[in-house]
């Protein structure tokens, strides 16, 4: 094969054919009947999804309360959203009150915990640590009570 061979020639062998055209009027309707399908099937394929992949809101919520009421979880998440050890003091002063001596000392013990994460000086933690120190042995009084004796 020689080099003129192998170049391309200066002449254009493709000749277009001039497509018939509609008028624009049937162009446009062309158009928006599929614009229609494809939005008729993006709308379908959605609407089926968000069926199969919707939570169901009461199960969800049950899980929630379920994972809330366990007292780690309920330690974490408070560790986590609280950095004001005297609003835990005030949680835990309002539960003991209500009755809730677990909840009363969880709030201290993230109080006492903030406190010792910033080196809190002796006579800051004091009220804190007494205050846990007595709902802890009530929590044992109340757990020492309502355990069955052994024979």
């Amino acid at each position: 094969m020689s080099n003129a061979e192998s170049m391309p020639s200066e002449r254009n062998d493709l000749v277009v054919e001039p497509q018939p055209q509609g008028t624009a009027t049937s162009t446009l309707a062309q158009f928006a009947i599929r614009v229609a399908i494809v939005a008729i099937a993006i709308t379908a394929s959605v609407s089926w999804l968000a069926d199969v992949l919707k939570p169901d809101g009461k199960k969800m919520r049950e899980n929630i309360k379920k994972a809330f009421a366990a007292r780690e979880t309920r330690l974490r998440v408070n560790g986590m959203l609280s950095s004001n050890p005297r609003v835990n003091f005030e949680l835990s002063v309002l539960f003991e009150q209500r009755g809730d001596l677990q909840a009363a000392l969880d709030e201290m013990i993230v109080a006492v915990g903030i406190l010792e994460k910033v080196s809190a000086p002796a006579e800051t933690m004091a009220p804190y640590r007494k205050r846990l120190d007595a709902l802890t042995t009530k929590m044992q009084a109340a757990r020492a009570q309502s355990a069955p004796a052994h024979s």
